[in-house]
């Protein structure tokens, strides 16, 4: 965590000093932006076809309620 944060502030350092800081933090927020939504369709679509692959190897139902006491 210290390289990252070490690096982060030299590329701020840098970037401010040519006058493009708000470009490094328009492409941060884009990067991050991203990813995030990146990461969260690739949790969606494995919950999803997790729920899909349960229902299609639950058993059949058997009608009675799902009581088997004494009968």
């Amino acid at each position: 965590m210290l390289a990252i944060g070490v690096e982060l502030w030299t590329d701020a350092i840098w970037y401010t000093s040519v006058g493009y800081d708000a470009r490094l933090l328009a492409a941060a927020l884009a990067c991050r932006s991203g990813l995030f939504v990146l990461g969260a369709v690739v949790v969606l679509l494995v919950l999803l076809g997790n729920l899909w692959l349960a229902g299609r190897l639950l058993p059949p139902a058997s009608g009675d309620g799902g009581s088997r006491c004494g009968r």
